[in-house]
């Protein structure tokens, strides 16, 4: 049974979104929190309707990945030329944007959706580099070329987080796996 349905009206920024929507228990109450272009919104999951939206640097011709969610705190990601990332707060009411958000960065993965792991946000991009954020601050800790036998990797798949290692499967070259640790360390390629 239906509980609730939305149609964008006003708002056209959805055009373009391909990334899954997060469910948040915040302190206001459970949202539904789905970034689009150059912004993020969140939607009552009881009731519906946009609780509070923020105005984000996310965007571009598309933005892809899902927004990551890790209690209370949001990872937002994607756009093309640029990509961006910007982590911010749930809850709240209306505009949110001078409140709520906490950092952007020019680091963004352009289709996959990054994973979070004790403090770091952790994507492989099409350019075959593995790279690693501080959730904290958006710093980049480290980008670096993954090793590959054959052919240079290009990755759009999303990565998981399996026993303490990213594993990412590539377009063109296998799978890769990777120490989920903000040193480096490429353990296989398959």
């Amino acid at each position: 049974k239906e509980a609730w349905s939305w149609g964008p009206g006003r708002f056209d920024y959805y055009q373009d979104t391909y990334g899954n929507p997060a469910v948040v228990k915040a302190a206001t109450g459970t949202e539904l929190v789905l970034a689009v272009n150059y912004q993020v919104w969140a939607f009552d999951a009881v009731k519906g309707g946009i609780k509070w939206y923020a105005d984000t640097d996310v965007g571009g011709s598309n933005v892809s990945p899902s927004i990551l969610a890790v209690g209370e705190r949001l990872f937002a990601f994607g756009g093309h030329s640029p990509s961006t990332g910007t982590a911010l707060r749930a809850g709240g009411k209306d505009d949110v944007s001078k409140t709520h958000v906490d950092w952007t960065s020019s680091r963004s993965p352009y289709i996959p959706s990054p994973v979070y792991h004790d403090g770091h946000i952790y994507w492989m991009d099409r350019a075959g580099y593995a790279i690693c954020l501080s959730a904290k601050t958006g710093k980049e800790v480290y980008r670096e070329r993954l090793e590959s036998t054959g052919r240079a990797p290009q990755f759009y798949a999303s990565p998981v987080l399996v026993d303490g290692k990213i594993i990412s499967v590539s377009r063109n070259a296998g799978a890769f796996v990777i120490e989920a640790k903000p040193q480096f360390k490429q353990l296989a390629q398959n």
